[in-house]
């Protein structure tokens, strides 16, 4: 049988020279690769691998945590979250998972070894993981839980049990007092029994004793002690020859001797003897038990395996709880989506100072892998670089992460970073030759699977020369194909930014009112590093900061000026992004809610029709077996005239019941009918180019909140109609699949902006392409002319952020060139 743990985080017992087992995980051959070494210290994992060591529950989970690699396998990553999610659910909601029996047990090599035994304390641990291991089947086990937890349930499956094994154990130890039971054996009965016999006596004998010398004051204040595992008297040093029996020992002081008296000396011996005999029938025991377990070894060998991972997924379980994280979706497409994600270290440390920290979006598309940000000092961009690394060690982990559900993240098999301060005085490396070291090896073995992560490229030498040799190392990263995160204040690498096909510029928001940061991250233009307002606000001379500005060329001042009003157009667009971003999860969220009803109303139908028609069975039945009978009596008694009369009403009577019985139709559908008339609160409603029906709840000047089942909108009046619901036979299904055939060959796929301002223009680009989508077209064309470029560069943001679009580029030069685009959508 092979479990997921089979290809990844499999252990086994391994044996040293002194036969001592070893807990090690197998090496994941899908391993990811990361470069360079220090690649985990610098993204703050080894402080992950310590919160999760603190959240298990045994020394299992620990080595599983510490043994286990960060993989590429798809199939593993997807159900090791998957795990993850399910013990959450258990953890929030079961009360009755074991929480302890998750320990490694290093004996567990002797009992592979011919005539050796356990020790008692060994089978109380023994049968201690045993019981946690059978509390776990059980769990799964439960009707009530059948098919609930799929991931954790594959662990299990088809896994060999056998009771009787438990049974024999508990027959011979006795768990709480960690000893062999009585009952064990006959033998050791017998023996238990006579040692009763004869401590009673040497007690009885032994107080006489003690009383005896206490009356004579040849006793100290303590009486009596044990030595040598026997009874003795605490003799006065002086009195010490008085007393006879056996000499054992003095005090620290020597004040007093300990001596055995006479009188039990044989009765100890006595003793001794049958301890003696106790002692051996107890190891015959354990060997004969330990022999009998022996088969089980490699059973005992899987049950660790899985508990090791039970316990693990449960440390990463209750993080999840603690980061409020989420499962994210693995890429087919190679799209990159991280929605609203937190840095999870920084998360946790503003949790407990009840602070909140800034949550941040970040998309790479399968043709945009490169995102280039830029901004102030101090703005966070190194925080946003650090949280995608430090995200994407965590979900190759198989863990979920601090980030809001839809996001989703591509399966890397190659990590790279290049962050902080990397000079050596060993290797006589500086800093930005260590740079260039790893800007080497990202070059040489990058692929389309590999992440590069880039904090400050081409800092450490001369601006202008690392500048360029930053942008040289880029387009190499381009052609390659890689997803990289770039942080930088380079004006090259923006401006390179802005003009290269595939790279995305991305900006930290700036307060200028505050002359402050964010630590908000915006997608689609630089940013400023706004040097001189950093500079102004630290309070230095305003001298200085003039006669800098006059030292930098014209052509740096316009791009600093060009950046902070490209600012202040962002924080318009962030609108619109959020606002976009809101719209695809509401229809994320319709859809889903009308497949579930769909199904439901599927379901509830057949209900429906399997109830009519029993009920219509059980009804026939009973009117068939009362005509029947009045059948009989009728023939008994065919001259009974009235009788007649009263069986004859009774069946015209059922006759006419059941022609008036209503059947259930199947044939009509619903269908939503517009109508005219004043809107409302309590008024049903639909969108113009929608068939779901709400109902208006709150009215807000020209805007409605509308309430479609879960879900409330707001939604523009313009855009709404009122609606009522209307039964449709088939003719009239066939008539309307007729009618909206008819509106998509109608449609026009040609899209004019031209003239028109950038809100409005934007508002019809949103409804066009709807509507496109809606008819089924997958290739539209949008003419927004030359112009002055400020409605052609608005209509490229938007499409960049619409996720029905697949790709745009530019017409041919004989059918409007740069004055058109063409719009491929999904």
């Amino acid at each position: 049988m092979h479990t997921q743990f089979d290809k990844f985080n499999k252990i086994e017992f391994i044996y040293n020279e002194k036969n001592e087992v070893i807990l090690q995980s197998m090496k994941n051959e899908m391993e990811l690769k990361t470069f360079p070494d220090d690649v985990l210290k610098k993204l703050d994992f080894p402080t992950i691998i310590e919160k999760l060591e603190n959240l298990c529950r045994g020394s299992l989970g620990v080595e599983n945590i510490q043994q286990q690699t960060f993989s590429y396998d798809s199939e593993w990553i997807e159900k090791a979250v998957q795990q993850v999610v399910e013990m959450k659910d258990i953890i929030l909601n079961e009360p009755n998972f074991p929480e302890s029996g998750f320990d490694v047990l290093p004996f567990l090599n002797k009992i592979s070894i011919q005539g050796a035994a356990l020790a008692e304390f060994e089978f109380v641990k023994v049968a201690k993981f045993l019981s946690t291991f059978h509390d776990i089947l059980s769990f799964f086990s439960s009707k009530k839980r059948e098919g609930v937890y799929p991931a954790l349930e594959s662990l299990i499956k088809e896994i060999y049990w056998d009771k009787a094994l438990m049974k024999e154990i508990d027959r011979v130890i006795d768990k709480e007092l960690e000893i062999v039971k009585e009952s064990a054996s006959p033998e050791l009965g017998i023996i238990r029994r006579k040692m009763l016999e004869v401590e009673r006596e040497q007690l009885s004998i032994f107080a006489k004793i003690v009383r005896k010398y206490r009356t004579l004051g040849y006793l100290s204040d303590q009486d009596e002690g044990v030595r040598n595992g026997r009874k003795v008297l605490a003799v006065k040093a002086e009195f010490k020859r008085s007393v006879p029996g056996i000499y054992h020992d003095d005090s620290a002081s020597g004040t007093i001797a300990f001596i055995e008296p006479q009188e039990t000396v044989l009765l100890n011996n006595e003793l001794t003897s049958y301890q003696r005999e106790e002692r051996r029938e107890i190891e015959k025991i354990l060997r004969l038990l330990t022999e009998y377990i022996s088969p089980y070894l490699k059973h005992f060998k899987k049950y660790l395996e899985i508990l090791a991972v039970f316990d693990a997924t449960r440390a990463k379980s209750f993080l999840a709880i603690e980061m409020n994280a989420s499962a994210p979706l693995i890429s087919k497409d190679g799209n990159y989506q991280l929605f609203h994600f937190r840095h999870p270290l920084l998360y946790l440390n503003y949790k407990k100072q009840k602070r909140k920290v800034v949550e941040n979006n970040l998309i790479l598309e399968a043709n945009e892998k490169i995102l280039l940000i830029s901004g102030p000092n101090a703005g966070g961009k190194s925080i946003v670089l650090k949280s995608a690394g430090l995200i994407q060690l965590m979900f190759q982990f198989g863990m979920m992460i601090p980030a809001n559900e839809g996001s989703k993240l591509v399966v890397y098999e190659k990590l790279f970073v290049d962050i902080g301060d990397a000079q050596s005085v060993e290797n006589d490396l500086s800093t930005y030759s260590s740079h260039l070291r790893n800007m080497k090896h990202f070059t040489e073995n990058s692929n389309t699977k590999t992440l590069v992560l880039l904090d400050e490229l081409g800092h450490g030498t001369d601006p202008i020369l690392g500048g360029a040799m930053a942008e040289s190392v880029m387009d190499e990263l381009l052609s390659i194909g890689v997803y990289a995160v770039v942080t930088t204040h380079y004006a090259n690498l923006k401006a390179w930014g802005a003009r290269t096909e595939g790279v995305q510029n991305g900006a930290m928001s700036f307060d200028q009112q505050h002359l402050e940061p964010i630590y908000q991250l915006n997608i689609g233009s630089p940013g400023s590093s706004f040097t001189f307002e950093i500079a102004a606000k630290s309070g230095l001379s305003p001298a200085i900061i003039k006669s800098a500005k006059a030292k930098i060329g014209e052509q740096n001042k316009e791009m600093e000026l060009s950046l902070t009003e490209i600012q202040h157009e962002k924080q318009y667009v962030k609108g619109i992004r959020k606002a976009l971003q809101l719209r695809e999860k509401q229809v994320e969220i319709l859809q889903k809610t009308y497949e579930q009803l769909k199904k439901d109303i599927e379901k509830e139908k057949k209900l429906l029709m399997k109830s009519f028609k029993d009920k219509a069975l059980e009804e026939f039945n009973a009117s068939n077996r009362e005509l029947e009978k009045l059948m009989r009596d009728f023939k008994e008694d065919k001259q009974d005239k009235a009788k007649f009369l009263e069986t004859r009403k009774f069946i015209d009577q059922k006759r006419v019941e059941f022609e008036k019985e209503p059947t259930p139709s199947v044939e009509s559908k619903d269908i939503i009918e517009p109508i005219s008339g004043k809107m409302e609160v309590g008024s049903l409603v639909k969108l113009n180019e929608g068939a779901q029906v709400g109902e208006i709840i709150e009215i807000r000047k020209n805007k409605a909140v509308v309430s479609f089942g879960n879900l409330s909108s707001l939604v523009n009046m313009d855009k709404l109609q009122l609606a009522a619901i209307k039964t449709a036979t088939k003719h009239q299904v066939v008539l309307n699949t007729a009618q909206k055939m008819s509106e998509k060959a109608a449609f026009d796929t040609n899209l004019d902006l031209r003239g028109k301002m950038k809100d409005e223009a934007l508002t019809a680009l949103d409804n066009f392409l709807d509507n496109s989508m809606m008819y089924g077209h997958h290739r539209v064309r949008v003419i927004h002319g030359r112009g002055t470029g400020a409605i052609r560069q608005a209509v490229h943001f938007s499409l960049k952020t619409q996720p029905s679009v697949l790709h745009f580029e530019f017409e041919s030069p004989e059918f409007g060139g740069d004055g058109v685009t063409v719009v491929d959508l999904k």
